[in-house]
């Protein structure tokens, strides 16, 4: 968590949707609660889940979740960074997949990187 609120200090305008499987069992301000106090504010929602075989098939699972919860919250698709250690989860050619180690999640090593993609360098 100390990684992600780096890059969440360094970028201010940045607001977080959680994709995570921990929504299906976990409540919002328990995910909020992980977050440093001064940046739980800008946790602001959670993707729905969508049964397998729902919407667009040609996209993966959570890539359709996530352009479900943008459609359903007005935010243009282009406005958005997936991290996640999985890339099955997502079109191949997604441009806001940010793969990270699936053994090390986010490290320190991906800082600089994470804060160009939001760039959009």
């Amino acid at each position: 968590m100390y990684v992600l609120a780096e890059v969440l200090y360094r970028r201010p305008h940045v607001q977080v949707v959680v994709s995570s499987s921990h929504r299906e069992f976990t409540s919002m301000e328990a995910m909020k609660s992980i977050f440093p106090a001064d940046l739980r504010d800008r946790v602001v929602g959670a993707t729905p889940m969508i049964a397998a075989g729902a919407g667009d098939l040609q996209l993966p699972g959570r890539h359709r979740e996530v352009l479900a919860w943008l459609d359903g919250n007005g935010v243009s698709e282009s406005a958005w960074i997936a991290i996640d250690d999985d890339s099955e989860r997502y079109s191949d050619g997604c441009h806001q997949f940010y793969m990270v180690d699936p053994n090390f999640g986010l490290t320190w090593a991906d800082v600089d990187g994470l804060c160009s993609r939001l760039d959009g360098t």
